[in-house]
């Protein structure tokens, strides 16, 4: 015959016992499942000038973003050359506020930690329009989503789109 009071111990030891290792093997899942990885990205683009002269000569350059994310921490880096005494680049750095997981897009606010811009920048011009500002100044917070359109990880090519721009970038990931 058992007694009552041991089956009750019982039961609430083992319930408790239970629900602890169902506990744990939750918490392995989501911290497997959910973890946000490193990104190392780099994109290079040919860039052209071309000026409002009719007779002017077209400028041809090279344009690269190297863009890191980790964590939920997002690390954009552009670099331009359009002549061989001339270098320029931005960096902004920003925080994941939101990820559309249907749409692959990233919701980030971003800020201009640093810059070199020639005194008649190109770079300064593109940003403007790439990243849909009116200015570039240190500290400046402004909205940036990030969309990946296509992955393909066995080749280490991803294609993003920066909204609200609508910019394309075609890159390399690094990792």
């Amino acid at each position: 015959m058992i007694k009552h009071s041991r089956f009750k111990q019982f039961s609430l030891k083992g319930g408790l016992c239970i629900v602890g290792v169902l506990f744990t093997l939750l918490m392995i899942k989501l911290t497997w499942f959910t973890e946000i990885h490193m990104y190392d990205v780099q994109c290079q683009a040919s860039a052209f000038n071309l000026s409002k002269q009719p007779t002017a000569e077209i400028q041809h350059g090279d344009m690269l973003l190297h863009l890191v994310e980790e964590g939920g921490r997002l690390s954009l880096t552009y670099y331009s050359a359009f002549e061989d005494n001339v270098r320029e680049y931005a960096v902004f750095e920003g925080e994941l506020l939101a990820l559309h997981t249907g749409s692959l897009t990233y919701d980030y606010t971003l800020n201009m930690t640093d810059y070199k811009f020639s005194d008649v920048s190109h770079l300064n011009e593109y940003l403007l329009h790439e990243l849909n500002l009116d200015s570039l100044k240190i500290g400046q917070l402004f909205p940036q989503s990030i969309q990946i359109l296509d992955a393909d990880l066995a080749r280490h090519f991803l294609v993003i789109k920066f909204s609200p721009s609508n910019q394309l970038w075609a890159c390399n990931l690094l990792y």
